[in-house]
């Protein structure tokens, strides 16, 4: 479905700026690997503590090299109400 929106689940834990960049890795590597069709539509890039909730929905999954492959990202199609009441970045 190409109207769906693209969530990105960011962790909250780091600065805002390395939260913006693992968001972008955490897209790239859902255009990359995943075979959803996401169409460049709606991003929603939002944060939280922990994402260990997230993770059995995650499409895709960014680990940070840097952070000892931390997972830092993750983004998923369609997991509107799952989603509901994180903040956004």
């Amino acid at each position: 479905m190409p109207n769906q929106k693209l969530y990105v689940i960011v962790d909250s834990k780091l600065s805002m700026s390395h939260q913006a960049v693992q968001a972008a890795h955490a897209v790239a590597e859902y255009c990359l690997t995943v075979k959803t069709p996401w169409m460049n539509g709606t991003l929603v890039v939002l944060k939280a503590e922990n994402l260990q909730p997230y993770m059995r929905y995650a499409q895709a999954v960014f680990r940070e090299p840097d952070l000892n492959n931390r997972v830092t990202a993750i983004a998923a199609l369609g997991i509107n109400e799952l989603v509901k009441g994180l903040p956004l970045i």
